[in-house]
């Protein structure tokens, strides 16, 4: 029997009871849920709720969203979760976030630029959002996290589904979708730091939709969903790094997959609520990821949830860097074999190695070839064929800022600068 909690403890006496001490639910690894449609009141719902991956038990109160709604897509970085898009009597276009540090309701972010949509897919890295493919018609597009406006345009699918799979599937560069209405076994992914139109992975063990997605670093878990119009309970996985058909992983405690959202730790998946029969769950499922076999039950909901969405800060793909490095180097546009970039990419000049995603200019270009900086503030300038400038402070990733204009419109164009004064 362990001791008292209170008083002073030597080490080994610590050691021994370790397992005992109660957790500090503000250090774990949060999960935020939207509960889409409450079936418990047979209503379109604006309720976030959360939960620690490392404390089993019923979900608590977070906040609201700006406009109930079901069947919207979660996703994020490890310090604010976005619910973007989703249906409340008709599609909307609705751009929410949450920091995961502080309770209270929604924030607006942006809107759907092009479209509304519903049934759509979320993926992220720790900079960039990317999502979309619902309707039977949807694009893909992408925002940058930590900077709150409209979204751009990024590709389109393989195949034109809605109902794709509802959870963050993927690593830091490559994000994961799967399955869809009408029917569909087709697995995609995309490069997140490069714009352009989605890639055929592999297949699911059946055709299927309303599947709920988790991953670690490695791999990803699909759960759940409907086969011709039947609940399923299979949980199949896939190896991110590689491309190939999913496997066998093991079951849930029921059919309850149908509809339910998904959100991952680095090591544990949670699949959460979702429909049964013809009724929704309350019941939060777990799964270990690296280890096939059966959903454990973890807690609940307070309310039954289906057509939700879920982000968690300690998803595997936004986890790295933690920190930016003190040499810092960027690179900003250019033009891959699909279409002109956003993208902002950092290396760590004092180490060989790979590149990192910082942010995203304003518009996609190509034909940067240098830009100024101090120490704290970086302007690049021109492109194909813009005479736009704008910056970045080197200490904090995100979007680009407005910072005037060349005399005209340039491009392959040269830059240097001292501390203060920047020449193009």
């Amino acid at each position: 029997m362990a001791p008292s909690y209170s008083g002073v403890w030597n080490l080994q006496t610590q050691y021994q009871y370790r397992t005992g001490w109660p957790f500090d639910l503000n250090l774990g690894s949060k999960a935020l849920t939207a509960i889409g449609y409450d079936d418990t009141n047979s209503a379109y719902s604006n309720v976030v709720e959360r939960f620690v991956f490392e404390s089993a038990g019923n979900s608590t109160d977070f906040g609201d969203l700006s406009v109930a709604r079901s069947e919207l897509a979660g996703f994020g970085n490890d310090t604010r979760a976005l619910f973007a898009s989703g249906y409340t009597g008709s599609n909307s276009d609705v751009i929410d976030f949450m920091v995961y540090a502080s309770a209270g309701n929604a924030t607006d972010f942006g809107d759907l630029a092009s479209a509304q949509r519903r049934n759509p897919f979320g993926a992220a890295n720790n900079v960039r959002g990317v999502f979309g493919a619902g309707n039977s018609s949807g694009s893909i597009y992408y925002v940058t996290i930590a900077s709150a406006g409209n979204t751009s345009d990024f590709g389109s699918p393989t195949e034109q589904k809605s109902h794709r799979s509802q959870g963050m599937v993927g690593s830091t560069t490559r994000g994961i979708y799967a399955g869809g209405s009408s029917l569909t076994n087709v697995i995609d992914y995309f490069t997140i730091a490069s714009a352009g139109d989605s890639i055929d992975f592999g297949n699911l063990t059946a055709t299927k939709y309303e599947i709920s997605g988790m991953s670690s670093s490695t791999r990803g878990v699909f759960a759940g969903g409907r086969i011709d119009g039947a609940d399923t309970n299979v949980i199949e996985y896939i190896t991110i790094v590689s491309t190939g058909n999913a496997s066998d992983f093991g079951d849930l405690l029921s059919s309850t997959g149908r509809g339910a959202s998904g959100a991952s730790s680095s090591t544990k998946g949670a699949i959460i609520g979702g429909g049964t029969g013809g009724g929704g769950s309350n019941v939060i499922q777990t799964i270990t990821i690296a280890s096939t076999g059966n959903a454990s039950d973890f807690g609940d909901l307070s309310l039954e949830a289906v057509d939700g969405a879920s982000a968690s800060d300690a998803q595997a793909g936004v986890q790295s860097p933690a920190s930016l490095p003190a040499a810092l180097g960027l690179f900003a546009g250019g033009e891959s074999s699909v279409a002109a970039q956003t993208v902002i990419e950092f290396i760590d000049i004092a180490t060989t190695g790979s590149v990192g995603m910082f942010g995203d200019l304003t518009s996609a270009r190509y034909g940067m070839q240098g830009g100024a900086s101090s120490a704290t503030r970086g302007v690049f300038g021109g492109g194909i064929t813009v005479d736009i400038m704008e910056y970045v402070t080197f200490s904090t990733k995100g979007k680009a800022t407005d910072f005037g204009n060349l005399s005209a419109n340039r491009y392959v164009v040269a830059a240097s600068s001292n501390s203060t004064r920047g020449l193009f």
